[in-house]
């Protein structure tokens, strides 16, 4: 793995191959993404910018996707992670690109995170295709990790999306949806009619 684009370019991350828990982001699924991030039309109505940000990465894995965001102007990212096999690349990779004063880590279950006093104009979640992205978002939203300005992403495995689709239709407002390979990337923002802030 590397990273894409930005300051960054180039630059390998820590081989993962022999690790079979992890499942990142792909490079090509990776630069689908921030391409969409820095130039889909949806960002000016969102007033949106990559540019300073503070991004929060759940399930982050080697954090690439956090990283790849730094690379792009992003000013801080929170990495959650409750692997310890996870957090000794994603460490390794902080290192390795010295930005560990843009980083934080919390070794953290993600269906139990606590409130977090930061508020995120984005919020990355790639969880193992198997668990319950309901589950996750539910306690994102009770614990009001999401706030209005957030624009929360969440990568799926496109053929189970269905599974969770009436879930994140009547709960959050779509920003957009977009299919790449095997993946599903889901845009939303709050529904200000379902929970009132």
């Amino acid at each position: 793995m590397r990273i894409v684009a930005g300051k960054f370019r180039g630059r390998k991350l820590t081989n993962c191959d022999k690790l079979k828990t992890l499942r990142p982001t792909t490079d090509k699924n990776r630069e689908a993404l921030f391409n969409i991030l820095q130039s889909a039309k949806f960002l000016k109505d969102l007033n949106f910018s990559l540019i300073d940000c503070n991004f929060l990465d759940l399930c982050c894995g080697t954090g690439a996707v956090g990283l790849e965001a730094i690379s792009r102007g992003a000013k801080k990212v929170f990495f959650v992670e409750n692997n310890r096999f996870h957090l000794d690349i994603l460490q390794k990779n902080i290192e390795l690109l010295k930005v560990e004063n843009q980083t934080k880590i919390l070794a953290k279950n993600v269906k139990n995170l606590d409130y977090l006093n930061e508020n995120f104009d984005v919020i990355f979640l790639d969880p193992p295709y198997e668990e319950d992205y309901q589950e996750i978002v539910e306690n994102l939203l009770q614990k009001k990790i999401i706030n209005p300005e957030t624009l929360l992403i969440v990568e799926f495995e496109a053929k189970k999306f269905q599974n969770f689709a009436d879930f994140f239709k009547k709960n959050l407002k779509i920003v957009d949806e977009r299919i790449y390979g095997i993946s599903l990337f889901g845009f939303y923002k709050l529904n200000f009619l379902k929970f009132d802030l």
